[in-house]
């Protein structure tokens, strides 16, 4: 208490001491406006006016909450809409689920009815309020076949949902009612342990009925048109160089949030980002050059935390070589994964022996990876018969010590890392295989474009997690379901059966067996090549506080705040 006491005396001595100095500078103009400058820092440093700088990703392909798939688009989308359960800070920089634009909900003793009571102070970004028509209106929008949203397939635990995706009837017969204002009923068709999730997920987000039939799909566009219901609102977006918000005085927590306003920098470059963050130009920085690891690491400045993704290889099943598993798997045999995760990745990355990434759980807490176990040892000691196995495959094929094997291009989109494990992974088919792999890069979004038009032969890919269910990851590909996100152009109909007996499943027990030998399957046919099991590492302004995270990817800004302001 002694200790308290004095603290606080002379932390009042200290503030008189700055007051009196203020004071005694008012006799000319040039001292007051060194006060009023003085007076703005100080303002600045307690957290008043704070923009926070970060950067996350590069130009946004859409900014539709129904549309978007991106995990960097996500975090922007969730400053400016919230849905029925959102993520919040658990008091140690990790995020769970809690009711978000809701106060409360109940659960109906079969599993399969939900009722949801929405809060009475919840708004629009224009002041009008947020009604359970809102959420109706755009899980509605989300399944629809005409939207041609790639997300649509997260709400196919709901009733009629997957008859409406695959056209088989109206989106009006979707499992989901307003019975009021204020009260919203969803009905499931089979019980789904990560529902509440989903409710959390972007995707599910409310959007606004008028906006989009006065604007059409320009509704993005526009200041006026683009209206959400989250803590921040639209400032500026300005395409290619930064999407600026602001907080939104309709927000129910006002008074919590920290920055005043977020400036989303859109870069790719990730030495211009650390550059950005070492002149203080940014205050968070997700991407940094693989050369700077080591270093960044030893002055204890890179943040590294858990992560549920997998990074993996596409290769194009439609087109030969690739249309042939024994080439796939001889691929994949002939890569040293030990040496991607300390030579090249470095940030505590795991080798991956399979789809899935560890920490996807069951009921009974146990871990999905840990049950299946590995498809291929991914021990160092293992690598010279993983390359003799490689090369008998591949003479099987038809391509004995890579003779006759065609010159293949590997694609990757613009980043350090990529380019660096692009090189990594040419120089171990070369001397693995015997075959020549040409390397090609391409920006973000043309990238994307590439991959969905299956374009490519064999390409870098990867999958964070959406919600904590192996389906999250294994519905990629499910030839039946339309997903974009097939880039591999998987196709197996005993694969797809297993899929859909999953989602039918009451029997959790049973239903987990179904995903188990789906991922059997797949990596049986080594559909792609998984490389490594992701973490999340970042850069993050010292002087600051309040940035929290999740496993599935996100980080979360709104509540970020100046230590000093504490």
């Amino acid at each position: 208490m002694k200790k308290i006491a004095e603290k606080r005396i002379a932390l009042v001595l200290a503030f008189l001491l700055v007051i009196s100095n203020l004071v005694a500078c008012t006799n000319s103009s040039a001292t007051n406006a060194t006060a009023k400058e003085e007076s703005t820092a100080q303002k600045e440093a307690l957290g008043k006016n704070l923009d926070l700088r970060v950067s996350v990703g590069s130009e946004p392909q859409t900014m539709d909450p129904q549309l978007n798939r991106m995990a960097d688009t996500s975090m922007i989308l969730q400053t400016l809409f919230e849905g029925l359960m959102t993520f919040r800070d658990l008091g140690n920089g990790k995020s769970d689920i809690v009711p978000g634009q809701i106060k409360e909900y109940t659960l109906s003793e079969d599993g399969l009815t939900y009722t949801f009571f929405l809060r009475d102070d919840i708004f629009w970004h224009d002041g009008q309020a947020v009604t359970a028509k809102d959420f109706v209106y755009a899980w509605r929008r989300l399944v629809n076949p005409d939207t041609a949203a790639e997300y649509s397939h997260v709400l196919e635990m709901v009733k009629n949902a997957k008859k409406i995706i695959t056209g088989e009837t109206d989106p009006q017969e979707l499992g989901i009612e307003a019975t009021d204002e204020k009260t919203l009923v969803v009905t499931l068709e089979v019980p789904c342990a990560y529902f509440l999730e989903i409710c959390a997920f972007g995707v599910t987000a409310p959007t606004r009925q008028d906006m989009f039939e006065q604007y059409g799909e320009q509704w993005t566009q526009k200041k006026e048109s683009y209206i959400g219901n989250g803590p921040y609102k639209m400032q500026t977006w300005m395409h290619n160089e930064k999407i600026v918000v602001e907080k939104s005085d309709t927000f129910y927590e006002y008074e919590q949030l920290g920055p005043d306003s977020i400036t989303f920098v859109l870069m790719d470059d990730y030495n211009a980002m650390l550059n950005a963050f070492n002149n203080n130009e940014l205050d968070f920085v997700r991407n940094v050059p693989v050369d700077e690891i080591d270093r960044l690491k030893a002055e204890e400045k890179l943040k590294t935390v858990e992560s549920l993704g997998t990074y993996y290889l596409s290769m194009n099943h439609t087109k030969a070589p690739f249309d042939d598993p024994r080439v796939r798997e001889a691929f994949s045999l002939a890569i040293d994964r030990n040496f991607i995760v300390e030579q090249v990745t470095k940030t505590e990355q795991k080798p991956a022996g399979g789809f899935l990434p560890f920490g996807v759980f069951d009921e009974n807490k146990k871990d999905f990876r840990e049950e299946v176990g590995d498809f291929y040892s991914v021990k160092l000691e293992d690598n010279e018969e993983n390359g003799e196995k490689a090369r008998a495959l591949l003479a099987e094929a038809g391509f004995p010590g890579g003779e006759g094997f065609p010159t293949v291009e590997y694609l990757y989109n613009t980043g350090d890392v990529h380019r660096k494990t692009a090189e990594a992974l040419q120089e171990m088919w070369q001397t693995v295989l015997g075959i020549k792999v040409t390397l090609a890069n391409q920006d973000w979004a043309i990238f994307l474009s590439t991959l969905q038009d299956g374009d490519f032969q064999i390409a870098r890919d990867s999958w964070y997690a959406d919600y904590h269910d192996p389906s999250t990851f294994l519905n990629l590909f499910v030839s039946t379901a339309g997903d974009g996100n097939n880039h591999p152009r998987y196709n197996n109909a005993q694969y797809d059966e297993l899929m859909e007996k999953a989602s039918l499943e009451v029997d959790t027990a049973k239903r987990w067996e179904y995903l188990q030998e789906a991922e059997k399957i797949g990596m049986g046919e080594s559909f792609i090549i998984p490389l490594y099991y992701y973490t999340a590492s970042y850069l993050f302004n010292d002087r600051l506080e309040g940035l929290s995270s999740t496993d599935l990817g996100y980080y979360f800004f709104t509540r970020v705040k100046n230590k000093l302001a504490n």
